[in-house]
């Protein structure tokens, strides 16, 4: 069976979706990220939590699961658009 080449819309979207899951796939490890680098503001006596598994463990406790997926549309959105 002969494979034929791609459009280059087919490309285009495909390679939206890829990165979107993706996206989907780390954004509870971008929202950890950003927020420590927010807290870094705060006395180091006052921070909720000091590293990454701290952070996911935290915030899923805190917020629940979804917590961990808060900002995934933009994400999606930004990955899906930019690349």
């Amino acid at each position: 069976m002969a494979q034929r080449e791609l459009d280059l819309w087919e490309r285009l979207g495909l390679a939206g979706v890829s990165n979107a899951i993706g996206a989907s796939c780390t954004n509870p490890l971008d929202v950890v990220k950003v927020r420590l680098q927010l807290d870094r503001a705060l006395d180091p006596a006052k921070r909720p939590y000091t590293n990454m598994l701290s952070g996911l463990v935290h915030i899923g406790r805190t917020e629940g699961v979804r917590g961990l997926w808060s900002g995934l549309g933009p994400a999606m959105l930004r990955e899906m658009s930019c690349k």
